[in-house]
């Protein structure tokens, strides 16, 4: 098995091309591989050894702030509800693994950090290796409220950074919550 000491647990994993069995063997973990060489096995010593790769890679999710919301990931593994405040899940290495933040109705989503960075609900990991990507939510009694609304015969749209607000030549207004100090309007 392999050990995952960001959870504190062991995953069972394949046994497609381990070593023969031994004892007093040398055997380093390089993150992604098993090197194991030399020891005893079958009445003698064994000069010989193998590299293992278990093929997969760990996603360990976190939920911060003091919002609520939830995490889902596609291909499925994690689902992390209201009331879950961390995930795991193992994928094989290689996989393009999705995100999507859907913050409850009294929170706003405000971010990932880790290895998904920005503000966009949706966010893509490409795992070759372990990783730890934080969503994070904040309550909407403290964030701030923008809203907009378009008055005069002029043309133009609005569109807000981090996302949230899109109003278009036909839209007679919108409003979005966002942390305080984050929103930049280009007209």
């Amino acid at each position: 098995g392999v050990y995952d000491a960001a959870v504190d647990t062991w995953k069972q994993t394949t046994t497609l091309g381990e070593p023969s069995p031994r004892w007093d063997h040398t055997a380093v973990w390089s993150g992604s591989r098993m090197v194991v060489w030399g020891g005893y096995g079958a009445g003698h010593f064994a000069n010989s050894g193998g590299i293992y790769d278990p093929g997969f890679a760990w996603l360990h999710l976190r939920k911060g702030g003091a919002g609520a919301g939830t995490v889902q990931s596609v291909p499925a593994g994690i689902s992390c509800g209201a009331s879950c405040l961390s995930a795991s899940a193992e994928f094989l290495a290689g996989t393009l693994v999705e995100l999507t933040a859907t913050a409850d109705a009294d929170s706003i989503f405000t971010g990932w950090t880790g290895a998904c960075t920005g503000a966009s609900v949706a966010c893509v990991v490409p795992l070759e290796s372990s990783a730890v990507v934080t969503a994070s939510f904040m309550p909407k009694a403290l964030a701030a409220r923008l809203s907009v609304l378009k008055a005069g015969t002029g043309a133009g749209s609005v569109v807000s950074d981090p996302p949230g607000i899109s109003c278009a030549d036909d839209c007679p207004g919108a409003s979005a919550y966002f942390p305080p100090g984050t929103v930049d309007a280009d007209t």
